[in-house]
């Protein structure tokens, strides 16, 4: 095989294009019952003996840091030395404490990498999805710790990869019967859902019309005491509606005393000829255009 891996002194070694291609190729990208990676074949002697090298060597990267005093010393040289505006050693001391509580137990190596980062104005806005982000200020303590776990994030995210392929499973193709079995029950799904779908548009519609037919009684109610108010037999309309009395009323309509102390609604009188509000003459300013 290929040599897979380059190293560096400061940081973990980087895999090789060659060799990520080489994993991807492992598995197919699904899932097994407990969520280790579906494999294309059974993993070979020299695949497995890779993989694990592979994952030896990026362990001890990928320890957790317990001594918070090795944290001090990088993350005060970013904030004395470019990290942001200038501070003091005395103001440095200060936020340093508050910075390593939120990077604590990441790798030392990650932090120091965001330091760098950070001193040597490296981190750009787009980086942090923060558009006000300026590489003038100090950055916040959440910021850092974004950065460092971005920097650490690609490595982590290749030990697992290799750990889920090492403990992965062979996939199998369905048979024809399986293939049956679970056709139908996507299709007995669909129709479930179909149903469900329909009943509640049923729901839906008839929830909507008894809060319509609610409305309609509300307001047959108001307008009838409207007019036990007044005295008044009511007046419906063609669709057998009661009319509003206050509508009425503002349209010319008139209240009049009758014998017995009875009283009347009474219309307004017919305009007269020639009048605009005839419906006759409505468009008689229309002729001869």
């Amino acid at each position: 095989m290929a040599q897979l891996l380059t190293s560096t002194q400061l940081y973990p070694p980087n895999a090789t294009r060659e060799f990520l291609d080489y994993l991807r190729s492992l598995t197919n990208g699904d899932r097994d019952e407990s969520g280790n990676f579906l494999l294309r074949h059974a993993l070979h002697d020299g695949d497995r003996r890779a993989l694990q090298e592979r994952a030896k060597e990026l362990a001890p990267w990928l320890v957790p840091q317990t001594k918070k005093g090795d944290y001090v010393d990088p993350i005060k040289r970013m904030l004395l030395t470019g990290g942001g505006a200038a501070v003091t050693e005395k103001e440095a001391a200060v936020i340093v404490a508050e910075f390593v509580s939120y990077v604590y137990r990441m790798p030392l190596w990650a932090v120091e990498r965001a330091c760098r980062m950070f001193g040597n104005g490296e981190v750009t806005a787009d980086m942090l999805d923060d558009p006000k982000f300026d590489k003038g200020m100090r950055p916040s303590s959440a910021q850092f710790a974004y950065i460092c776990r971005e920097v650490m994030r690609p490595f982590a995210e290749e030990s697992t990869r290799i750990s889920m392929t090492i403990r992965g499973t062979v996939g199998r193709e369905p048979d024809e019967a399986e293939r049956a079995r679970v056709g139908e029950k996507l299709s007995n799904f669909a129709e479930a859902l179909t149903l469900q779908s329909d009943l509640r548009r049923d729901e839906e519609r008839t929830a909507a019309v008894q809060r319509l037919s609610a409305s309609d009684q509300f307001n047959r109610s108001m307008i009838l005491r409207e007019y036990e108010a007044k005295g008044l037999a009511p007046r419906f309309g063609k669709d057998g509606k009661p009319q509003s009395l206050s509508l009425l009323l503002s349209v010319g309509w008139t209240i009049e005393e009758g014998g017995e102390g009875r009283r009347y609604l009474v219309p307004p009188p017919a305009p007269p000829p020639g009048d605009p509000r005839d419906p006759a003459n409505r468009f008689s300013n229309l002729e001869g255009s």
